[in-house]
């Protein structure tokens, strides 16, 4: 498995079959664009509040600033911090669904296809929903080292920011700058790859950091690679053949530290699925390649669990624990299913269901195991369809979130380099257009998941 530096060739070895190689590369290639997108989006959050608060400095009373204009910048940086926070952690907090989403779905494609026969399509979307909310909350409920969680930090970072630009405007009163001076510093501070970096000597007396908004986007980084690696521990852990995972380092590696010795544990870097370490450090980019027993010799073990379950006791775990996940959600699906079929007599699709089901124990009854089994099948079976429908609906629904971030990103870089105050204005608007947009297309995916039991 090389020297511990990531290669395309390493899927492949740890996948043993070249379509689940293409699963895992393609999931992974597909989460750093969607962690650009998010790093990106957090920038513009932070170039947005520049603008917004250069604007704000700009309409103050012409000549020196006075105590009293502190006073009314104190209030407006209290405000822009609430909506730096609640901006920031939004992304951060699509960004880490994005990321374990990406981490799941190759173990997903992978089960539905080496437990063909044992389990169905639908159970295995509902056991790998099960794992991905699992995942996501375990990121967003994790502790840091000094008793903070996710919420708490990026409360923190806005926090930074505020009291940076607080500095920057007491140091002005103090001096007796003009309005028009200081709305230069403001956006040279915040918007460093835009405009002239505000002086190192200027920065080392007002006691500020060089770029306030690269905190906020090592947070978006660092959490959106821990829910990735959390989200793959998550799944394959439940892939039964996952033997466990190799380490591998990024290409950006290039200090060495405890990731190196994660690398070369055993030689060639390999952990049990049971053992493996979390991300050990900020902007951590190491990955877990999932290292998977030979397909055709775990459908050969497969087939002799069925005929004797006993003979693979790693499998009956296996199935043991996943029929556990599957009785929880299941049960609550198909009475979800069921209550609505028979209330909602509104619903065509329902009240067919429902009628199919009646139809078929009145003329045949139900004698034998084998009756309940088919009218299992018949409920099985819409569930699963209504399940896929929800899945295509929440694919549409994200990919419509990463393009509106890319152009709100796009229409914010405009603003910001626009020449005239009418291009600038017209770009602005772009933004919150797009903005308004995002916001009813998030709401309408948290509708799906609240609602997912529905199956609707």
């Amino acid at each position: 498995m090389g020297d511990g530096v990531l290669r395309r060739d390493d899927w492949l070895a740890g996948a043993r079959d070249p379509d689940f190689a293409e699963y895992m590369w393609r999931a992974r290639e597909r989460f750093d664009r969607g962690e650009a997108v998010t790093v990106e989006y957090v920038r513009e959050v932070y170039r947005r509040a520049a603008e917004e608060l250069r604007q704000e400095i700009a309409g103050l009373t012409p000549g020196s600033l006075t105590y009293s204009h502190r006073r009314y910048m104190a209030d407006f940086l209290d405000r822009m911090a609430r909506n730096i926070n609640t901006e920031a952690l939004n992304a951060i907090r699509y960004g880490i669904e994005l990321a374990v989403e990406e981490a799941t779905a190759p173990a997903e494609q992978i089960t539905r296809v080496v437990t063909a026969g044992v389990l169905s399509p639908g159970e295995v979307r509902q056991l790998f929903g099960t794992l991905n909310q699992r995942a996501v909350m375990a990121v967003l409920s994790r502790t840091y080292h000094d008793g903070l969680r996710l919420s708490d930090r990026v409360w923190r970072v806005s926090q930074h920011a505020r009291q940076a630009l607080t500095r920057l405007v007491e140091d002005a009163v103090v001096r007796g700058l003009d309005a028009r001076t200081l709305a230069k510093q403001v956006q040279q501070y915040l918007q460093p790859g835009v405009h002239t970096v505000l002086k190192d000597e200027v920065r080392r007396r007002l006691r500020v950091p060089r770029d306030v908004s690269m905190e906020a986007m090592r947070l978006a980084v660092t959490e959106m690679q821990h829910a990735y690696h959390e989200g793959t521990v998550q799944a394959y852990r439940h892939v039964p053949s996952c033997r466990g995972f190799y380490w591998r380092l990024s290409h950006a590696h290039s200090v060495i530290d405890i990731c190196d010795t994660y690398a070369r544990r055993n030689g060639n870097g390999f952990w049990d699925a049971r053992d493996v370490p979390p991300k050990p450090h900020p902007w951590c980019r190491c990955v877990l390649v999932p290292a998977m027993e030979e397909p055709r010799e775990f459908v050969r073990r497969l087939r002799a669990w069925v005929n004797d379950p006993n003979s693979q006791p790693d499998i009956e775990r296996w199935y043991n624990t996943v029929r556990d996940i599957l009785g929880r959600t299941t049960t609550a699906i198909a009475v979800s299913a069921a209550a609505s079929a028979a209330t909602s007599r509104s619903s065509k699709r329902d009240a067919k269901l429902a009628d199919v089901i009646e139809e078929r124990i009145t003329k045949v009854g139900i004698q034998s195991d084998q009756d309940l089994i088919e009218i299992g099948e018949m409920i099985q079976k819409e569930i699963d369809r209504r399940l896929q429908n929800v899945i295509k609906r929440q694919e549409r629904l994200k990919a419509k979130v990463r393009e509106l971030m890319l152009k709100i990103a796009e229409a914010d870089r405009r603003a910001a380099l626009a020449v005239s105050r009418s291009e600038r204005e017209e770009w602005r608007k772009k933004g919150d257009e797009l903005a308004a947009e995002l916001e009813k297309v998030r709401k309408q995916i948290a509708n799906i998941k609240i609602n997912r039991g529905e199956m609707a």
